[in-house]
This record gives C-alpha cells, structure tokens and sequence, in this order.
C-alpha cells in the first residue's frame, strides 16, 4: 500500500516537544508473543477473558453473493470457487470479505478483532489495542517525567530520535480515574500471572489522546512504528 501522508496528518512537533527525546525516559520492555499488544488499566486487565484460540471472522462472499468457506483462507492461491483461487477472485474484483462483529468483552479476541482488521490499531472498552506490525519480540515503552507523554515503540530504532517531519493519525482517547493510574502495556495472550511480561506505567488522572505514529522513511501506512498517549 502506498504511503500518504494524510493517513498521517500531524507532524510529531505538533503533537508534543517531549515526544522527539522520549527515547531518554525508557520505562521497561514488554514481550509479544501474538504480535500485539494492549494498554489498559490494571484493574481492566484483571477482567481480561484469555482465550487463545481466534477463530477466523471474516466472511468471504463471490460479488454474486454465494458464500466462500472461510477454509480457503488458509491459502489464497488453492482454488476456491469455479476453479478460481481468491487472490484470482480479488484481483478480478469479484471477492467479498466482511468481517462478523467485534467481541464486546475485554480480551484476546476482541484484541484479534481489531488487529486483524484493515486498521490494526483501536481504542475500545477505554483500552488501546495494536498490533506491533513487526511480529514477536521485545518492545520498549518510554515515559516522560511528567507521566503525560507515554510511547510504545515497535518500529523505529532507539537510536533514531523522533524527528519533526514525523506523521501521526489520531485513533482515540482512554480516560484515566484517580484510582485507576496504573496501567500496563501486556500481549492479550497473556493471563494474569504473566503480567511481569508487559511493563507498568503510572498515568495522571485524566484524558490521553491515542495517536499512531509513522516514521517519515516508511512507505506502507499499515507500518506505524509507535502508538503514542499524550495528555490532553
């Protein structure tokens, strides 16, 4: 997919002058296992339903409107349908995908949902779900002094300073109460005994706006390479 930068309509200097050195404030490292992570409140993370096993919601139809097994999604050049696989059935324009609704509950699947979708990064149930983009791995998650600027990186390198000509696309806010500060950046996948595998972060009470960050080199918008929170 090409890059356009008004997928990407702000520049990080708009956004937050502590956003360029918020590489110097690492907080710690969280682990991924299912190639996302979430970030919500402690509290909320210890009614996460854990499941996981995601089952496949897409729904893939011909333009005629019979149905495609959704089987045939575990390899798009096998045929599918009139001897056509779905890549052929895509690329002709004749492929339906829709998806079945989110979960409504805080979780693994609802985590799939989203960061399986076409824009692999949301705010729902007053936490924010992401994919890394970039799979498995370790990822660092810096806070400012203050507590009013977090970043989750997943992309960039730590020695490349956030620069100016940066982009970033809202996506939502979270809402902080006095007595929910603590939040942690955790895999979904995770259960409750593994929360020393995410990193804890103690936010001010209050509003944070959820920003999506892209590295002005990139050129694929579904490549962020951070998910940001700044206070409002």
């Amino acid at each position: 997919m090409e890059f356009k930068e008004e997928y990407f309509p702000i520049a990080a200097a708009e956004i937050n002058g502590l956003v360029r050195d918020i590489t110097k404030f690492e907080r710690g490292i969280f682990y991924v296992d299912s190639g996302q992570f979430m970030v919500s409140s402690l509290n909320a993370r210890e009614q996460v339903v854990n499941n996981d096993v995601y089952r496949d919601k897409r729904v893939f139809k011909h333009a005629d409107g019979r149905l495609i097994p959704t089987s045939c999604a575990g390899n798009w050049m096998e045929p599918a349908l009139d001897g056509k696989s779905l890549n052929q059935l895509r690329q002709e324009g004749l492929l339906v995908v829709s998806r079945e609704p989110r979960a409504d509950v805080l979780g693994y699947e609802l985590a799939c949902d989203i960061t399986l979708s076409e824009t692999p990064c949301d705010v729902a149930l007053n936490t924010v779900f992401s994919s890394t983009c970039y799979g498995d791995g370790r990822y660092p998650v810096y806070v400012s002094n203050d507590a009013n600027c977090v970043v989750i990186n997943t992309g960039f390198s730590v020695d490349r300073k956030i620069k100016d000509t940066d982009l970033a696309q809202q996506i939502g806010e979270i809402n902080v109460t006095a007595d929910e500060t603590t939040w942690t950046v955790i895999d979904p996948c995770y259960k409750l005994e593994d929360i020393g595998l995410g990193v804890l972060i103690d936010l001010n009470a209050g509003t944070y706006t959820v920003y999506r960050m892209c590295i002005s080199e990139s050129q694929d918008i579904t490549e962020f390479n951070a998910i940001l929170l700044i206070k409002q």
